[in-house]
């Protein structure tokens, strides 16, 4: 009887890709006091922030109020514009405006531009806005000046630099026999409004004698 062999080979399952794919892994969730920490860091963070800007906000706003308020007794004086049918008056209107600085410059609590500043700005027709901003003054004083013959016509306008709004507004006319008189006088008579008119109750206080010497400030000082 003849004898049998059986041969045994190994084999492998695949699958159809010739692959076994490999058990698929849950993703890994971060435990629930992690995720609360983080949200505390975050909120921690954006309340330092908002802090941070409010104050930064409260320091801007009053720093600024503290500025507007030490700069509200504050003028420049520009050069009068000579505005006579000849042109020949500048000399008489740049003494006027020289005279005016000098005068309020005298008076205590206000500050006044120089005249080298101030004169900077002669034949420019600049929005007096951006001069009050470029000079660092809340009030400016300009005017013209008219002469025709012995007579004298000067205009004097103070202007709110902040908006360019009219404060207040004058006109004198004046015969001239001495043209330094003239000056010094309009130049007296022009400070004492604007005294009351920038420095209110804080300034000095009004003489008696200012209806005498300067009707049109005394004037001012019934209506203020």
């Amino acid at each position: 009887m003849l004898p049998y062999f059986v041969r045994v080979t190994s084999c492998h399952l695949h699958s159809k890709q010739g692959i076994t794919p490999e058990p698929a892994v849950p993703p890994q969730t971060n435990p629930p006091r992690k995720h609360y920490l983080q949200r505390l860091a975050i909120i921690a963070i954006l309340g330092v922030a908002v802090a941070t800007a409010m104050a930064g906000h409260f320091w801007f706003v009053r720093g600024k109020a503290a500025l507007s308020s030490s700069n509200a007794k504050s003028i420049a004086v520009l050069p009068f514009v000579d505005i006579s049918p000849a042109k020949d008056q500048e000399y008489f209107s740049d003494g006027l405006s020289e005279q005016l600085i000098h005068e309020l410059a005298k008076v205590s609590g206000l500050k006044v531009v120089g005249r080298s500043s101030a004169f900077q700005f002669r034949g420019k027709n600049e929005d007096l806005r951006e001069v009050g901003r470029k000079l660092g003054v809340a009030n400016i004083l300009e005017g013209s000046v008219r002469r025709e013959g012995n007579h004298v016509r000067i205009t004097a306008d103070l202007i709110k630099a902040e908006d360019g709004f009219q404060l207040w507004s004058q006109t004198y006319d004046r015969e001239i026999k001495d043209i330094f008189a003239v000056q010094d006088e309009i130049a007296r008579s022009a400070n004492g409004v604007l005294q009351i008119k920038l420095l209110n109750a804080n300034g000095p206080a009004i003489s008696v004698s200012l209806r005498n010497t300067s009707p049109e400030a005394y004037q001012a000082y019934l209506q203020s």
